[in-house]
Formats: C-alpha cells, structure tokens, sequence
C-alpha cells in the first residue's frame, strides 16, 4: 500500500498489524494441521514453507519490489578500495620519499622545532618494532 506518510496514522498500522496477523495464524493452522510443530518439522512442512518464503523474497529483490539500503538503493562508491589499515607499514621506495621529504621540510625549521619532530619520530619507530 502506497500513502504520503509512511505511518499514516493508527488506521494504517492497524490495517498493517491486521494483515500479519492474518498470514500468522494462517501459517499456524497449516502447522496445527499437519499434527503440531514437531510432526511438521519432520514432514519437512516448516523447512519448504521457509523455503518458498525465502524464493519469494529473492524474487523481490531481483524484480526490484523489495529494496535493500545499501545493496540494492542507496548504493556507495564500489570500484574505490577500503583504506589500508594504519598498522601497514608503507613499502621501502615510499618510507625513503616519505623520510627525503621529511628532512627537507625540517630543514628549514628552527633547530627546536626540529629536534621536537625528530623526538616524535624516533618514538613512533621505537614502538612499531
């Protein structure tokens, strides 16, 4: 059903909780029927009706009447790659452009500043290893 609002007010959510509790004891009948629960599950009753529901489900989805936030509205980026964890280490040709650039941007520091960045630094690689 199709309104404005999605809550539509308590009519609404009555129709709605109507309708489930149609289907409900629509299926619970089937179960009583078939001799209770246990009798049902070893018919193989309980795992076909899971079956057809789960077919009718995929079936929605695939048709597009059955939306799914993230897969299938609402979609991100796919092609781009997940960052790599911060714990990975760079490979050796970029730490040595990485260690080139930082010298020459300190070098042109005030010698505290520097040493401070040096400290920071030396720190950092003491932890890691």
């Amino acid at each position: 059903m199709d309104v404005i609002d999605p809550l539509g007010g308590s009519w609404y959510i009555e129709q709605l909780t109507d309708q489930m509790e149609e289907k409900i004891l629509a299926v619970m009948d089937t179960i009583a029927e078939s001799g209770g629960m246990s009798r049902a599950v070893e018919k193989g009753l309980v795992q076909a009706m899971i079956g057809r529901s789960a077919l009718a489900w995929q079936e929605r989805v695939e048709n597009g009447d059955q939306k799914i936030v993230a897969l299938t509205v609402t979609q991100l980026m796919t092609t781009r790659q997940p960052p790599s964890p911060a714990t990975e280490r760079p490979d050796s040709k970029t730490m040595g452009r990485m260690s080139s650039h930082a010298r020459f941007q300190t070098s042109a520091r005030p010698g505290k500043k520097s040493g401070s960045l040096s400290n920071i630094a030396r720190a950092a690689n003491s932890k890691r290893r």
